[in-house]
């Protein structure tokens, strides 16, 4: 069974470090800031990773990602070169959609909003006597309590989420091209950009995605998206009328905090393009840290709202 990338090689190549030669960047592992040379092609992969059975073509992932990787060098080229068409939108949204919906860290940030539903299901059938009461043995009076306590526990296959977040994959870049970009060019060489086996940092609380986020394209660029809800959806022939951009030149502060954020959202691999010696201090101070998902039911009269927010969180062992 193939072993897919679900962080694009020709996305992380833009992280390869000079000294080291043959397309080689540099590793460090968020748990023990054990730092290694690695190539794209030996990681961020895993078995079917762009398989999902759920999906009629189970390999729509793999398919989605065929459709920006090969422009997406030039589309690099084209942000440095301050000419930017909707074949540079398009190859750069394509990327952060994919990152937000198919990567294993956005399959386990999709976990609390489907066990939230499961839960809220689980009470309406109770309520409708469609589920009996379990037996007395267990010490509880309903499923719903057993859940709540803690003694029954709702696993979700994380193939299921990542089909959730695959059918959204064209509309979630349409959205995204269709946003203002902030573009952060970083001229501090002694600071590079990094990036992670999760390459995006959630600025503000996000519900459903909509907020503000920020991606590391090379080590001297970053994308800043900030998505508006109430953005009215493109016609006619033009695919990214509502697009707008501006260029930032990024402080060393700036560049600092967003290098923290990116090690704190991490699941457990970070890459830089220099051997700096400041890096395995920064990284081990910013180690016990993880991007988490949250999921809040909220009834009203004419139904309910699952309100689903990513923060990152201390880790507390």
């Amino acid at each position: 069974m193939a072993r897919d990338h679900f962080i694009s090689q020709v996305y992380l190549k833009q992280f390869a470090g000079p000294e080291l030669g043959g397309g080689y960047m540099h590793g460090i592992k968020k748990s023990n800031q054990e730092t290694f040379p690695c190539h794209p092609r030996d990681v961020c992969r895993i078995e079917a990773g762009g398989t999902n059975p759920y999906m009629k073509n189970d390999r729509a992932i793999e398919d989605f990602l065929k459709q920006f990787e090969p422009r997406y060098n030039r589309a690099v080229q084209d942000i440095r070169d301050r000419k930017i068409t909707a074949s540079t939108i398009s190859s750069i949204a394509g990327f952060m959609s994919q990152i937000v919906h198919c990567t294993p860290t956005a399959a386990r940030l999709g976990t609390p909003y489907l066990q939230e539903v499961i839960r809220d299901t689980v009470t309406n059938l109770e309520k409708a006597g469609e589920i009996p009461r379990p037996p007395p043995e267990l010490g509880s009076t309903s499923l719903s309590e057993m859940i709540s306590s803690g003694s029954v526990c709702i696993d979700v296959d994380q193939k299921f989420p990542q089909a959730l977040g695959a059918t959204n994959l064209e509309e979630t870049a349409q959205t995204y091209g269709n946003s203002y970009w902030e573009i952060l060019i970083n001229r501090n060489h002694q600071s590079p950009f990094f990036s992670s086996d999760f390459p995006v940092v959630p600025e503000q609380q996000a519900i459903i995605g909509i907020g503000r986020r920020l991606f590391p394209i090379t080590p001297d660029i970053a994308v800043r998206v900030t998505t508006d809800p109430l953005a009215q959806k493109p016609t006619g022939s033009q695919k990214f009328p509502h697009f707008r951009c501006n260029f930032l030149e990024c402080s060393m502060g700036e560049v600092r905090r967003i290098n923290q954020q990116i090690v704190r959202c991490a699941d457990s691999l970070i890459f830089f393009c220099q051997d700096l010696d400041w890096i395995p201090r920064f990284v081990t101070k910013n180690s016990n840290y993880r991007i988490v998902g949250k999921a809040k039911l909220i009834r009203g009269e004419n139904g309910m709202l699952i309100v689903t927010t990513h923060v990152v969180e201390r880790v507390t062992h």
